[in-house]
């Protein structure tokens, strides 16, 4: 914990007073949650002013049944695919199936979102 080596305290001294103080606790609770705040605020700024990067963490988060981040996907799929596994029947159909049930992010999208952004502020 930075705050308590900010103050000069060690962690576990923060630690025992937050289980033998709630309000103390609470406090640092609220003060945790801000921080979180501020940190989204700053994301979302980012979003906004077009960082691509800070748009795909937002998406992956707020609304990840639409965006997910689908690098990496393709040892998923050569698993599934391979000879004797579960869609061992055709595997290229398997590949098809899979594609399309999967919604992956699209960086066209985002970049698309990110000129929209720009053009609109």
């Amino acid at each position: 914990m930075s705050a308590a080596e900010a103050v000069g305290v060690a962690y576990s001294t923060v630690w025992r007073a937050m289980q033998s103080d709630t309000e103390f606790q609470t406090a640092v609770n609220h003060a945790e949650m801000r921080a979180n705040e501020l940190v989204e605020d700053a994301l979302f700024r980012a979003a906004i002013d077009g960082n691509v990067t800070a748009q795909q963490v937002w998406l992956y988060n707020r609304a990840p049944e639409d965006w997910r981040d689908m690098r990496g996907s393709a040892s998923a799929l050569a698993v599934q695919t391979s000879p004797g596994g579960p869609n061992a029947h055709n595997p290229q159909d398997s590949v098809k199936e899979t594609a399309a049930e999967s919604k992956p992010a699209n960086p066209e999208r985002v970049v698309e979102l990110s000129r929209c952004v720009r053009e609109s502020g």
